[in-house]
Order: structure tokens, then C-alpha cells, then sequence
């Protein structure tokens, strides 16, 4: 039997930046989470854009501070679509820092229902609680896409992400304003990776030195 709620690490948050703004994309309009013996899977896409985070869920349920709204859910669902906003706002009210405590305090505790799922998070004094209606619709089945099980891939670089995205970000204010593209270059493993792109009077070059 499932249990009746499970606790999420707080930096799944930002994976709302990710789902659909469009609204002719219903279901993609919000964050994917499907749990399964222990483990969850949160995805986020566009249709452009996939991100999929999975882990374990968060030991220590029992020890959470009771919200009755969860003591008194049925067991959770194996998987619901929480739409963004609603996903963002639950993981941006969860305590940090020192008021966080305990690392359980650190998640968000999330109940899947058929129709309308909870999101809850508490600091062991307030407590904040969400009843969410899930999005409705057919989440693509981004399983058939992942990488997993294919070939080995052609090339594999190690890079700092702060680097990589922060190049990346100044790149953008030089492209072409109709072609929103920048092309990456590849010369082997030890080689810094190149970043070009042009708005037809700048000429953009980004290196990123990779890690060893």
C-alpha cells in the first residue's frame, strides 16, 4: 500500500522554469511526478526543453510535524501532473537556513490524489498548505526519448555549469533577434568548448575551459 504522503527535497522548485507557457500545451503546463518503491521521478518540459530529476523520497514521514490535511489522506496516487505555479510557490515557502532545522523540515511534503494533490510544508511552528488541482491530459512519454539504453555517446565533456550558463546567457544578448540559436563546437576532451553566434554586426566567441 502506498503511503499517504511523501517528503521532497527543496530544490526541485525551479523545475516549474521548465513546463510549458502555451496554453495549447495543457498538460505540459505543469511538473510530471510520479513515485514508485521509494523513488520519485519529477519531469519538466516544454516540448523544446526536458529536465527529469529523480532520488529517493525523504526518510522520516513518521517524524514530520502532523498537518491534518495529510494525516488524513487516503494513500498517495503513483503520479499526478501539479501545475507550475502551484509547484514553485510550494518549494519557494519551505524553511531555510537555520529556521529550516531538521533536514525534513528542508522538503516539502507532497500527498498525489486522483483529482487534487497537497503540497505542504511546515517549520514546526506555521505551516503552509496547498490543495492543487491536478492538471488533466497526457504528459508526453518522455521514457521513449531518454538517453538511457542507447549507444555510448559520441563525446563526453566535463564542464563547470555556472561557467557553461553564464556564457551561454551573455551569448544571448548577441544573437539574432529572428533566430534565437547560438552553435556550440567541440574539439576533444581537453579543449575549451566554443560558443558562437551573431546578430549580423557582433560576432560572439564564448570559450568554456572543460574540467579534468
Amino acid at each position: 500500500m502506498s503511503d499517504p504522503f511523501y517528503l521532497l527535497p527543496n530544490n526541485l522548485g525551479d523545475l516549474a522554469h521548465v513546463c510549458a507557457k502555451s496554453r495549447d500545451r495543457f498538460a505540459m503546463q505543469g511538473v510530471h511526478l510520479s513515485v514508485a518503491d521509494g523513488a520519485y521521478g519529477a519531469c519538466a518540459t516544454d516540448g523544446r526543453r526536458l529536465v527529469l530529476v529523480t532520488g529517493p523520497v525523504g526518510e522520516g514521514a513518521l517524524d514530520y510535524p502532523a498537518i491534518p490535511e495529510l494525516v488524513a489522506s487516503p494513500p498517495s496516487e503513483a503520479a499526478a501532473i501539479i501545475p507550475a505555479r502551484e509547484w514553485r510557490h510550494a518549494f519557494r515557502v519551505v524553511p531555510r537556513g537555520r529556521a529550516a532545522g531538521p533536514s525534513l523540515l528542508a522538503c516539502v511534503a507532497v500527498h498525489l490524489g486522483k483529482d487534487r494533490s497537497i503540497l505542504a510544508s511546515t517549520d514546526g511552528r506555521t505551516r503552509h498548505v496547498a490543495a492543487v488541482a491536478n492538471l488533466e491530459g497526457r504528459f508526453p512519454e518522455y521514457d521513449k526519448i531518454l538517453p538511457a539504453g542507447d549507444p555510448e555517446p559520441t563525446s563526453r565533456l566535463f564542464v563547470n555549469p555556472e561557467h557553461l550558463a553564464g556564457v551561454l546567457a551573455l551569448a544571448e544578448r548577441f544573437r539574432d533577434e529572428k533566430t534565437p540559436k547560438v552553435t556550440i563546437e567541440l574539439y576533444g576532451p581537453r579543449r575549451p568548448i566554443a560558443i558562437r553566434t551573431s546578430n549580423g554586426r557582433q560576432h560572439f566567441l564564448g570559450l568554456v575551459v572543460p574540467l579534468y
